[in-house]
């Protein structure tokens, strides 16, 4: 149940992501769809790739249940935090 949550909430945010990141760069730092489209695509792709360094991570030092219980209360935190800080500033 816990990695099921933890899964919609990383299709959420992702999408909630893409989205504000495409406004932003054209309305506010004035960039070409297509530049921002990129420039959000590469964001997208490196940040796919980082998992394989927490399973490197998993396999090699930690078990695999508690990589996935950090992670997953760091990816809560972050998300909370990304939520106030938006909330406060805007």
């Amino acid at each position: 149940m816990f990695f099921a949550a933890t899964e919609i909430f990383d299709r959420f945010s992702t999408i909630g992501f893409h989205a504000n990141m495409i406004t932003y760069l054209t309305q506010q730092l004035n960039l070409p769809l297509v530049r921002a489209s990129n420039i959000v695509s590469n964001f997208d792709g490196t940040a796919s790739l980082t998992p394989l360094i927490g399973a490197l991570i998993a396999d090699s030092f930690a078990g695999r249940f508690w990589a996935i219980i950090v992670g997953s209360i760091i990816f809560e935190l972050v998300l909370i935090l990304l939520t106030l800080s938006a909330y406060i500033f805007v």
